[in-house]
């Protein structure tokens, strides 16, 4: 079972980050995560094929060997401090969605 991130607010369970136009990165919002807590991205679903792009730095977006590189439903769990430490792009359209989720680390 996993605990969502602050506990007994559910309209932060899942945060939404938008990349509206491919080549205008956009970072993640503020918000911190707690120690042992993990961080899940998950690329959603879109009607057409595109890429989706992670990385730590804005810089690190323009490099293919910086980044991680994403399709429909790929996801990634990260161990860090702040989603803001996340940046996203798109490889092409419009509107390329991605899912956080801060979940309580399972032993």
């Amino acid at each position: 079972m996993t605990t969502c991130y602050p506990p007994n607010q559910p309209s932060w369970r899942v945060i939404a980050v938008r990349v509206a136009t491919a080549g205008q990165p956009v970072q993640g919002p503020n918000r911190p995560i707690p120690d042992g807590f993990t961080l899940s991205i998950r690329m959603r679903r879109h009607s057409s094929v595109r890429t989706g792009y992670i990385a730590p730095a804005k810089v690190d977006l323009q490099e293919s060997l910086a980044r991680g590189e994403f399709r429909d439903n790929d996801s990634i769990e990260l161990q860090i401090t702040n989603m803001n430490l996340c940046w996203f792009d798109a490889s092409t359209g419009t509107n390329t969605d991605f899912e956080l989720v801060a979940e309580q680390a399972t032993t």
